[in-house]
């Protein structure tokens, strides 16, 4: 257990070297960008800049960043997806993690396969995302591991169990992989990093941590009600400044979503 110890890494939160991710600013300028009446159940992006929703009524909705909406996928099976991984936008893959199912659609929103992760002899992924060869990760919380699978349900790589090196059991809220690492997100206990073989390589550890999400290259969440951009190829980390609002907020690197329980407002940040 010594030699993982050893790679274990605390999160650095004033950076020293290095070009800052963000601009150092006081204040937020912020330019109103579109705004639509359904409140927001999980939200993310693709690397092109498109918004993907899940709305109230359960359906997966994409907008162009400018606010036109392209697609809308209408759920009616499986209730509320768990996660939206779209990192690639002709494959963008929806979790359902209660029916352990794994949902395949263009970048159209038109559905091109569905997968049963029980077929594959997994029956307690907690989350899933896609390979950057358009395969599976998964968190099997029944045998503590990373795995990735192919579509046929080949176990391509595997990782050591994680209680092994951490010398505990976690319950993973986020996984995504970005620039070959593979992240796990466990709130209140921070990220995990793997290779893209399934090694361990570190962990950042943030004891307040939720709210984990991809943004391009970055990943950014909240540490004890501040916002933070994490760099995926050197674990760079910067706090993000917040707007100055009493409404609750989602922040990304250039945008705020401001919500309620009804609509919500994306504003650009100018500076």
């Amino acid at each position: 257990m010594a030699k993982f110890g050893k790679k274990i890494s605390f999160l650095i939160l004033l950076v020293c070297m290095g070009k800052p991710l963000i601009g150092q600013v006081d204040s937020l300028k912020l330019e109103t960008v579109f705004n639509a009446n359904f409140s927001i159940l999980f939200d993310t992006k693709d690397d092109l800049g498109n918004w993907y929703f899940i709305d109230n009524q359960h359906n997966i909705k994409k907008y162009k960043e400018n606010g036109k909406l392209i697609a809308t996928y209408p759920n009616t099976r499986y209730g509320v997806a768990t996660s939206i991984d779209a990192t690639n936008p002709f494959f963008t893959l929806l979790f359902f993690q209660p029916q352990q199912k794994i949902i395949i659609l263009d970048n159209t929103l038109n559905e091109i396969n569905n997968f049963n992760l029980q077929d594959f002899d997994l029956f307690d992924a907690r989350v899933a995302c896609r390979s950057n060869d358009n395969n599976f990760w998964v968190y099997d919380a029944y045998k503590y591991q990373l795995l990735k699978i192919s579509q046929q349900g080949k176990i391509l790589t595997e990782s050591l169990p994680i209680e092994t090196f951490l010398g505990k059991s976690l319950k993973p809220t986020f996984l995504i992989e970005k620039n070959n690492k593979v992240f796990i997100g466990v709130e209140n206990y921070g990220l995990l990093v793997f290779d893209n073989f399934g090694k361990y390589i570190q962990s950042i550890l943030m004891p307040k941590s939720k709210n984990f999400k991809v943004d391009s290259d970055f990943l950014i969440f909240m540490d004890d009600n501040q916002n933070y951009i994490l760099e995926t190829t050197n674990y760079i980390t910067e706090p993000l400044l917040s707007p100055k609002s009493t409404s609750p907020f989602i922040r990304y690197q250039q945008f705020v979503i401001f919500f309620d329980n009804q609509s919500f407002n994306i504003q650009k940040i100018l500076n």
